[in-house]
């Protein structure tokens, strides 16, 4: 190929009036949400209230908030390390959240995960401690 060619095309990008105004006000919601929430959990880390390790979604929401639009109720999620906003966007809530990251027995998961191991099963949210590649595509071929 010729190095003084141009290499790149122009990305095709739908208009945004194809988008439903409320999906996307929702959207918005989301992840002001997501953000208010990690800004807070980094103020408690920073304050010593949070134990442990605290890894945030900050600068992350819109990611978050795609990979949530583009999954069915019924799908699981396997989360690694900065799951707290994908567990808000699945639809859980914020206080509970926030209980697991203090460590009490209200939180999401009993208070015992904290900031990376954040479960519900009615969520169908798994919480992980590392990539788990094996045990997502094993429940994904069981489905």
């Amino acid at each position: 190929m010729d190095p003084t060619q141009d290499r790149t095309e122009p990305h095709p990008q739908a208009p945004a009036a194809s988008e439903d105004p409320a999906a996307l006000r929702g959207y918005h919601r989301q992840m002001a949400l997501i953000r208010h929430f990690e800004l807070r959990a980094a103020e408690m880390y920073t304050r010593a209230k949070i134990g442990g390790y605290c890894h945030l979604n900050l600068g992350e929401e819109a990611t978050v908030d795609g990979l949530m639009a583009a999954l069915r109720p019924t799908d699981y999620l396997f989360t690694t390390y900065r799951d707290h906003g994908y567990a808000l966007a699945r639809g859980a809530d914020p206080g509970r959240v926030m209980a697991e990251l203090f460590g009490r027995a209200t939180g999401l998961s009993g208070g015992r995960g904290g900031s990376m191991h954040l479960f519900d099963a009615e969520l169908r949210m798994r919480a992980s401690s590392a990539p788990r590649p094996c045990s997502a595509c094993g429940r994904s071929w069981r489905s």
